[in-house]
């Protein structure tokens, strides 16, 4: 398979998002100077201009998006862009998000469950739980301790945008088959815990045990895909748990459980066949809060911290070149310009009780905590909130965001668990 090589090889390369220093002139000086969230005061209306924050559009189980849905991510194929919202085993919900403040039930427009799949194509685990999307091509599924000795279900998604919005109902044709490798296992970290993420043609799945699954597509409409041998931490760093995982143009970041440390551990991919990881930290670097000990665990098994199969702290997204990582009420910020990450992380405290996710894009980053979400800048130095829209509905805990924009302005699109996909426009200005 001489594809692997050079697709893994890409993921070197570095790109260029544009010049984000403009972005910063977007809002006015007061507005990155707001009193944190639970600091007694207000967060000032919108840019300055009259604008408020607000939840402008919801789906939930009338509408189509059944299920507990925790996770979410997005593609743009053409001018469209989709989102993917996991629903357990109710599947994998497809919602048309081009213009996020429109959305209505005529922009659902299906789930891939089994039930609009012939054989041998077949949701692996009989569940999505945690998800990705690699290369705005391929949707990456993955069912977290079904106990299924194959948890990843790949698509392809041009074919199911196609089938979606077409007379045809079976979705198989999007079926990515799996052509050779290992299996590759999620049992997570209790039941809990699981992620994806990639790009360039390959991706990573975080177990929630100690191996660190790889595999690699081959493109094709709608292609296949090979898994590799998994990555298993050697006794520096040795990891129990791979909690989640993050493709960068510098290698790959995974966060970890390591006997007793919650932390970061930054690897390197080789092109060689199979794909091979090294390590570039000497071990899990620890992003608990030693002022609160056993916060993850206490945040981990709290009643009320939304965790479950897909969901944990420790999420990570990457802001420009910071690496964001999810706490308890915070989050750890590592500068990624050097991936052996040597430089402290900083805190940004006050995100919210039940910190479980993050997206950021472009200098700036959401936050999904428990009744709350949460926008930061980081464009004028320390990360500073420009937003906020807290929930009082019943039954309504936010789980993974995802930042979006279009020509309305810019908006986080969150999982609310069994009240489905909720739409926050935060800002008018695209």
């Amino acid at each position: 398979m001489r594809v692997l090589p050079i697709l893994l090889f890409l993921l070197t390369i570095p790109a260029c998002d544009g010049a984000i220093g403009d972005l910063f002139g977007v809002f006015p000086a007061d507005v990155f100077q707001p009193e944190t969230p639970d600091g007694g005061g207000q967060i000032p209306p919108g840019d300055g201009r009259g604008f408020q924050p607000e939840e402008v559009g919801f789906l939930e189980a009338a509408q189509g998006v059944t299920g507990d849905v925790r996770n979410i991510a997005l593609a743009q194929v053409g001018i469209v862009i989709l989102a993917f919202l996991t629903a357990g085993t109710d599947g994998v919900h497809m919602v048309d998000v081009t213009q996020p403040e429109l959305v209505n039930s005529g922009d659902f427009l299906t789930t891939i469950h089994d039930s609009v799949l012939t054989a041998p194509a077949a949701i692996a685990g009989g569940r999505v739980d945690a998800l990705a999307v690699v290369d705005n091509t391929y949707l990456i599924c993955v069912a977290v301790g079904s106990g299924a000795p194959n948890a990843v279900t790949v698509f392809h998604i041009p074919t199911l945008l196609a089938n979606a919005t077409s007379p045809v109902a079976d979705l198989s044709a999007a079926f990515v088959e799996k052509i050779a490798g290992p299996d590759i296992a999620v049992p997570g970290v209790g039941g809990k815990g699981g992620g994806a993420s990639g790009q360039g043609g390959a991706f990573a799945v975080a177990t929630g045990g100690p191996e660190l699954g790889l595999a690699a597509i081959l493109p094709g409409t709608p292609g296949t895909w090979t898994s590799a041998t998994a990555f298993v931490s050697a006794a520096a760093p040795k990891v129990d748990n791979f909690v989640d995982v993050l493709f960068t143009l510098n290698g790959v970041f995974a966060s970890v459980k390591s006997d007793t440390i919650f932390g970061i551990i930054s690897l390197t991919l080789t092109g060689a066949i199979p794909p091979a990881l090294t390590a570039v930290t000497p071990g899990a670097i620890d992003v608990e809060d030693p002022a609160r000990g056993g916060n993850f665990d206490i945040l981990i098994n709290s009643p009320t911290t939304v965790t479950g199969p897909g969901n944990y702290p420790m999420d990570l997204t990457l802001d420009v070149f910071s690496l964001l990582v999810t706490g308890d009420n915070q989050i750890r910020i590592f500068n990624v310009t050097n991936p052996a990450l040597t430089t402290a992380p900083s805190v940004l405290d006050g995100t919210g009780d039940g910190t479980v996710s993050v997206d950021g894009s472009g200098g700036f980053f959401a936050v999904g905590a428990r009744d709350a979400v949460r926008v930061y800048t980081s464009l004028g130095g320390a990360p500073q909130i420009v937003a906020q829209v807290p929930f009082t509905t019943a039954n309504l805990i936010i789980r993974g965001v995802a930042l979006t924009s279009a020509a309305a302005g810019r908006f986080v699109l969150a999982c609310g668990g069994t009240r489905g996909l909720r739409i926050i426009q935060w800002s008018d200005t695209p």
